[in-house]
């Protein structure tokens, strides 16, 4: 059994051969099968049909039994499947049909005690239809008791999909990619799914990531990124604001959508049917499904391209080709389409600081490229996946006026020279964000793996104290490896007290292996203090050399010297990323009370709180109290 399949594609051939080819025209053939020639005929008897298709069976089965015993097993699979679920109504007729695969299934559940199995393969994961859960299922007889370890026979949706499977079994060997080969569209395409670099592999495709047939393949891939609201009947575009962006940055920045909310559950299902979106699991109850933008680093270079062309089309034909403009729209839209996303209920809002800062490194990431385009360069040319230099990332995240205090920062846990200078050859190199699932992504050879495929990280598991971690490189004479790898490390706190904190990862993390000292850079963002008037702490801060801790430090071999920031609110002021004329990241941290949302102010606000969902000041005006001193 096991060689069957090798035997069957080595008859087969390669695509476009007389076996392959005669096997298609056969399977899309219109020829009625022996025996079922007169199945449309509806004067039938059921029992008939029944015992043709037992027939069938049987005979097929005798055909196929191993020669060494054991179960013959029938495969059916229907691709596309999910146009066998559309429903009709006909003239005479008020209520729908049962649709076409609904009749397959019924049709199945007769063939619950012979070694049949029936697969149905479609990109669109629209549960109710295809796979409801038991309470609405159409067939009571195929769910009816036929084993003792289950009572149902209609699997879960079947959603693993062959993923970093290159054509030999490891895709990176460590010090053995150079910078410039770790950014090609090439060798990015070797992760996630086997697609692209099949498509890579099996055409003439120079190594030139300008050529014309690596434009075609972008040109796929951007297609498959587009989410295009009018392909689907019954969903307006109003449904979902700025709706062409979505896949893009949930690509990139990790959305997590809401599952509690129906635009929410049925927006993830379209993206898994046109964008891209990978589903993880479907539970048995398959009431709704778990999905995400894996670490597909082609994918993710297509998105940014694809961001860049969105935010270029915004602009007046006469302000196109100006770089600030579209840097502008960049900073103007992101905050406002997300923020629109939240108002929608479309996103979690459980973990939008964490949100926020994905967000703004991207930007910082994105705008760093952005900064460095030269008049003849065509915009469709520009990769995204290039190495950014550290200094120019902190340039384009923090504002102006506190950038060169940055630069200028000193290590703290022991003396060295200052930032700019420690990582004027030092690099990022990210497009996406993915999760962490454990303190495994704490180390430089976890640092260097991520950085093979332009990812950063985002704590989600227990990653300790670090929200966000950005592998960087500090480049040498060789190719990159972890003793070559540090990174920026960046912990988030939304409270609207300041908080002290100190990061160090050499001691509590255990981050650096080998005998290499390397800096590394700590980062606080202190989103939640978002009111100037109140807020009387710096925006930007850097802590100064700390004599007590270098004395303390002293003959401790290797030592990593830490650069150490503190940024305070979430405006222009601190962030280069903000734009100047707008204010919207404040509305993501503003009043997160059980009132946040109510539709109304003045009495009827008033009325609501009166309700004492929860005490404060106002909330003992039913009372008369006696005066201090009174008797």
């Amino acid at each position: 059994m096991e060689n069957i399949v090798d035997e069957w594609r080595k008859h087969l051939g390669a695509p476009r051969t007389p076996h392959r080819r005669d096997m298609y025209g056969q399977a899309v053939g219109t020829s009625t099968l022996k025996g079922f020639e007169n199945i449309l005929d509806e004067t039938i008897d059921f029992d008939v049909l029944q015992k043709r298709v037992k027939r069938f069976i049987s005979e097929i089965t005798q055909k196929i039994k191993p020669q060494a015993g054991g179960e013959p097993i029938i495969l059916f699979y229907f691709d596309e499947a999910q146009n066998l679920s559309a429903f009709t109504v006909t003239k005479e007729e008020t209520e729908p049909r049962w649709t076409a695969y609904q009749c397959l299934c019924k049709a199945f559940t007769y063939m619950l005690d012979v070694p049949v199995f029936a697969l149905s393969l479609s990109t669109d994961p629209r549960l109710t239809e295809s796979s409801p859960s038991r309470r609405n299922f159409w067939s009571s007889r195929l769910l009816s008791s036929t084993s003792k370890e289950s009572d149902d026979n209609s699997n879960a949706p079947f959603v693993e999909l062959p993923f970093d499977t290159w054509k030999v079994p490891t895709i990176v060997a460590e010090g053995e990619h150079s910078g410039d080969e770790i950014c090609s569209l090439r060798f990015m395409a070797r992760f996630g799914r086997p697609m692209f670099w099949a498509i890579f592999e099996t055409i003439e495709i120079p190594d030139n990531d300008s050529s014309a047939s690596v434009s075609e393949l972008i040109e796929l891939a951007t297609s498959k990124l587009t989410f295009n609201l009018e392909d689907h009947a019954g969903i307006q575009a109003s449904t979902y604001l700025f709706h062409k962006l979505i896949p893009l940055l949930a690509a990139r920045v990790d959305l997590t959508f809401e599952s509690n909310r129906d635009e929410a559950v049925t927006l993830e299902a379209l993206l898994v049917a046109n964008s891209m979106r990978t589903v993880y699991l479907i539970p048995q109850h398959r009431q709704y499904l778990r999905g995400g933008y894996p670490s597909e680093p082609f994918l993710a270079e297509v998105a940014a391209r694809a961001m860049l062309t969105y935010f270029h089309g915004l602009l007046p034909k006469r302000d196109r080709g100006d770089i600030a403009e579209i840097i502008a729209k960049y900073k103007d839209v992101v905050p406002e389409a997300v923020f629109a996303w939240f108002y929608q209920g479309l996103i979690d809002k459980g973990t939008r600081g964490e949100l926020v800062a994905r967000i703004f490194c991207t930007l910082a990431h994105d705008i760093s490229i952005l900064n460095k385009v030269t008049p003849a360069e065509e915009l469709r040319d520009i990769s995204f996946s290039q190495m950014v230099p550290v200094l120019d990332f902190f340039r384009a995240l923090i504002s102006e006026e506190y950038v060169d205090k940055i630069l200028e920062a000193q290590p703290v846990n022991t003396t060295g020279k200052p930032l700019k200078e420690v990582f004027a050859n030092a690099y990022v190199h990210f497009t996406q964000f993915v999760k962490a699932g454990d303190k495994s992504v704490m180390t430089d050879e976890a640092a260097y793996l991520f950085f093979t495929r332009g990812a950063a990280i985002q704590g989600y598991g227990t990653m300790g104290g670090v929200n966000l971690i950005i592998p960087v490189w500090i480049r040498g004479d060789g190719n990159p490896d972890r003793w070559s790898m540090t990174a920026i490390f960046i912990q988030l706190k939304n409270k609207t007290a300041k908080q002290n904190i100190q990061i160090d990862v050499q001691k509590d993390y255990n981050f650096f292996t080998g005998g290499h000292k390397r800096p590394y850079i700590t980062i606080v963002m202190q989103l939640g203090l978002t009111n100037k008037t109140e807020n009387k702490d710096p925006v930007v801060e850097v802590s100064p050399p700390r004599l007590e801790e270098i004395r303390n430090n002293q003959g401790m071999d290797p030592l990593h010297s830490r650069y150490e920031i503190f940024v305070t609110g979430c405006s222009n002021e601190a962030y280069g990323v903000i734009s100047g004329t707008r204010d919207t990241y404040s509305s993501f941290f503003a009043d997160k009370d059980i009132f946040a949302e109510h539709p109304r102010a003045g009495g009827f606000l008033a009325a609501a709180k009166r309700m004492k969902p929860y005490w404060a000041t106002n909330s003992y005006d039913w009372a008369t109290m006696k005066k201090e001193g009174s008797p």
